[in-house]
């Protein structure tokens, strides 16, 4: 596993989205929903190459679950964090 870390600018560049969108993401909490965990360190925020290569991993491969217990029940996408 790789465990460099990326600044902001990296991460958008590896997503192919903005630094804007990233920071939105964040100050929104959807930090491990929309976009990849990430650390702080100071007032910096950056992100374990390893952890953003996990978190794309479990967008391409999601859980498929049913809710409820009857057997028609219709089964829904969750995606499940990895370690």
């Amino acid at each position: 596993m790789d465990d460099a870390l990326m600044t902001v600018e990296e991460l958008a560049d590896f997503l192919r989205t903005t630094k804007n969108q990233i920071y939105n993401c964040v100050s929104k909490g959807g930090e491990g929903i929309d976009i990849p965990p990430g650390i702080r360190i100071g007032k910096r925020r950056l992100w374990l190459k390893s952890s953003v290569l996990s978190w794309l991993d479990s967008k391409q491969h999601p859980v498929l679950v049913t809710r409820g217990s009857s057997s028609s029940a219709k089964p829904s996408q969750v995606s499940i964090r990895r370690a």
